[in-house]
């Protein structure tokens, strides 16, 4: 499998991998297991199985985050990133299931990614703010 930009869990895989390194110019391992708890629980939420192996488990998020997410990530160049994560942003609150809850949701992981290692600075919580009005709602990073 690869990179699937229709995928909502492609997607909000690689919102998370490009607000995890581009703020800092990292990506930690405490991220990448942030990401992939925060992955796990969506891939559960959407009952997504990605290898098409019948359960949602660790495979699934090998497959999603390593082989597919960051393999297309590191295709990109920044300026690339970037507007691929806005275009997401843009997308989601025109999904017929989208709402408020899972807007709050998504942008407390992105919070708690932010905290993953040990640092939450100005330019995460400018992101996170800027992520809350794409997604139309309030919310105090």
């Amino acid at each position: 499998m690869a990179y699937n930009e229709d995928s909502l869990m492609h997607r909000m895989a690689f919102c998370y991998i490009t607000f995890a390194h581009l703020t800092d110019a990292d990506l930690s391992k405490a991220e990448l297991t942030d990401i992939g708890s925060s992955m796990l629980m969506w891939l559960k939420a959407f009952n997504v199985d990605i290898t098409g192996d019948g359960k949602t488990d660790a495979k699934d998020l090998n497959q999603l985050i390593l082989k597919d997410t960051i393999t297309y990530y590191n295709s990109l160049c920044d300026d690339e990133r970037i507007a691929h994560m806005a275009t997401t942003f843009a997308l989601l609150p025109q999904q017929d299931w989208f709402n408020e809850c899972f807007a709050i949701a998504f942008l407390e992981t992105l919070k708690d990614l932010a905290k993953a290692d040990g640092k939450y600075d100005d330019a995460e919580k400018a992101w996170i703010q800027h992520a809350a009005s794409d997604l139309g709602v309030n919310f105090k990073a």
